[in-house]
């Protein structure tokens, strides 16, 4: 239609490949690299459910890292990734340091007598960053409770954030999530974390 292609020359079009009996030349050229393809796909597909029941059976062995599952939004590929990057969790004292280590903490671009804006550092364990990140993009779209917090963030009359700034705090709070239930064994209690996060709001009124 943009080249304004005539209805005669478009029917004539249509004729002809309704006539078209095809290329009857190499057909089994074709047909050998259709099966070649389909049994690269079963390789693939068989090494990476064997990938995936490893990370499962090395998950179950971390000590309440299945509890992390109970986070609706969490799937154990999220889950086997942030223990692996993280390691023992004992090993840290405070979230913050977690949050340091995926490069969530935030730094101050200045230098000299200029101070430039406040962004997180993008320095850390780049796999442990862009998992949690990509995990919030999933939670948003199925947890009420970090979709009800995403909305405050958004809507606050005080220094409200913008999307991107709204999920990189989420990440944060996600971080500080997954800390407590490996560190204490606590089940996730979506009602006691909007609870706390009320009652904090509360105060700083």
């Amino acid at each position: 239609m943009k080249r304004s292609i005539g209805m005669k020359r478009a029917q004539a079009l249509v004729k002809a490949a309704s006539n078209s009996i095809g290329r009857t030349t190499g057909h089994v050229a074709s047909e050998a690299g259709l099966q070649n393809l389909l049994a690269e796909y079963k390789l693939y597909h068989g090494q990476m459910e064997q990938l995936e029941q490893m990370m499962w059976e090395l998950l179950l062995q971390v000590p309440n890292a299945d509890k992390l599952l109970g986070i609706k939004g969490v799937g154990f590929v999220t889950a086997a990734t942030f223990v692996g990057e993280t390691g023992d969790i004992h090993r840290f004292e405070h979230p913050r340091q977690i949050q340091k280590l995926a490069g969530y903490n935030l730094v101050e671009n200045s230098s000299g007598k200029h101070k430039g804006k406040t962004t997180i550092s993008h320095r850390g364990r780049k796999r442990l960053r862009h998992g949690l990140f990509m995990t919030m993009i999933a939670i948003l779209g199925n947890n009420p409770e970090f979709r009800e917090l995403h909305h405050r963030n958004l809507t606050r009359e005080k220094n409200p954030l913008n999307k991107m700034q709204s999920i990189i705090a989420l990440c944060g709070k996600l971080i500080r999530v997954f800390y407590a239930i490996l560190s204490s064994g606590v089940d996730y209690n979506p009602e006691k974390m909007m609870g706390g996060i009320q009652q904090s709001m509360k105060a700083a009124a």
